[in-house]
């Protein structure tokens, strides 16, 4: 089987990175990412020898949109939401 992380850590880790992404911190963005990559320096360098690659896109995946959902609420309305997701597209 090999070296692998317990659930129990995974778990911890999840949970560590829901109280830093949660939505009503009232935080600035660079903040709350600079929290996180402190945390998942650290955690990482502990737990990278435990973890797949296959384990790791998917954490990977899973924290990029818990800082999605935390863009999202502050941009409030569906109307900004709009817009800045128009400013952040390239004009062709």
């Amino acid at each position: 089987m090999g070296i692998t992380v317990h659930p129990s850590s995974l778990e911890r880790f999840r949970k560590k990175i829901r109280e830093i992404t949660k939505r009503n911190r009232g935080r600035r963005l660079e903040q709350i990412l600079g929290e996180l990559k402190t945390y998942e320096r650290g955690w990482l360098g502990y737990f990278a020898v435990g973890l797949g690659k296959d384990r790791t896109g998917k954490l990977d995946a899973w924290i990029r949109r818990r800082i999605r959902q935390y863009i999202f609420k502050q941009w409030k309305t569906p109307k900004n939401r709009v817009r800045n997701l128009k400013a952040l597209t390239p004009a062709w």
